[in-house]
């Protein structure tokens, strides 16, 4: 048996921990992870790579749970271990800064995630090209704050390169080019064109249906899809299952809302019918 002390325990914890958090199995996945930070903590040096994606991992799995005020100091941590580590213009770095943008988003401090958003877009096109699905990750996360403000043209712009790098790069049945699908489609909505909508929402609840697996956040796309499709009570029933894991998420938390599904106290944070 390795040592408590061990950076292997360490590297297992944290594997292990990311499976439980990628099931949506966060009440096991949290004790994992901070053991697997503590081990670090005790072996590494304190900029080490691994013990920075520990903590960015840690800080996805409290935002999954809708707690952001302990997940942005674990993602502010995060970025300034790679950022002394990697340089200022590193893609690694480019995807804490995303998650962190992420974060500020749900909590809607909109100027804070657009400034990290466009930095992380920045060191991806210059480090990774233009066709990089890491870059249509962040253009995707940037689309949304322009939705969330109503600015409905920079918006679709965005959501509609998004769709074409992820098609590019992870095909077109990939679940990265139905969560922007499901996005387009929903800005048509707002421009009340659902014909130019539902073709969008029924080829990504294709992808959807046709996904072997999925985490927290693909399944509650597909809620949304499913509700703006019309098929609220099939929306209603992924919803339940979600809640029923811990998922939290505030933008999902809203279509719960809008669903009629009810939500319950978690920690500190009330959640309303």
């Amino acid at each position: 048996m390795l040592p408590g002390g061990d950076v292997n325990v360490a590297v297992t914890l944290g594997d292990l921990a990311y499976l439980k958090y990628k099931q949506a199995k966060y009440a096991e996945a949290e004790p994992l992870f901070v053991r697997a930070i503590a081990t670090y903590e005790k072996t590494v040096s304190p900029d080490d790579p691994r013990l920075a994606i520990a903590l960015s991992q840690l800080g996805g799995l409290y935002r999954d749970q809708g707690n952001a005020d302990l997940a942005e100091p674990l993602f502010l941590r995060s970025i300034a271990i790679q950022e002394k580590v990697l340089g200022p213009n590193h893609p690694f770095l480019a995807l804490r800064l995303d998650g962190l943008a992420r974060i500020y988003t749900d909590e809607r401090k909109y100027a804070q995630a657009e400034a990290l958003l466009l930095r992380a877009v920045n060191i991806q096109e210059k480090a990774l090209g233009p066709n990089h699905a890491w870059l249509a990750q962040s253009l995707y996360n940037l689309a949304l704050i322009y939705r969330d403000q109503g600015k409905i043209a920079q918006a679709e712009a965005l959501g509609r390169r998004t769709v074409s790098i992820y098609e590019s790069a992870r095909g077109p049945e990939s679940l990265d080019v139905a969560a922007a699908l499901v996005l387009l489609a929903e800005l048509d909505l707002q421009k009340s064109q659902p014909d130019q909508a539902n073709p969008l929402l029924a080829r990504a609840l294709k992808i959807y249906d046709k996904a072997p697996a999925m985490d927290a956040y693909p399944r509650s796309l597909q809620a949304k899809a499913l509700d703006l499709a019309g098929r609220s009570a099939e929306a209603r029933v992924t919803a339940e299952a979600l809640l029923g894991q811990g998922f939290r998420r505030k933008d999902f938390l809203q279509l719960c809302k809008k669903l009629g599904v009810k939500t319950s106290v978690t920690g500190a944070h009330e959640t309303r019918p």
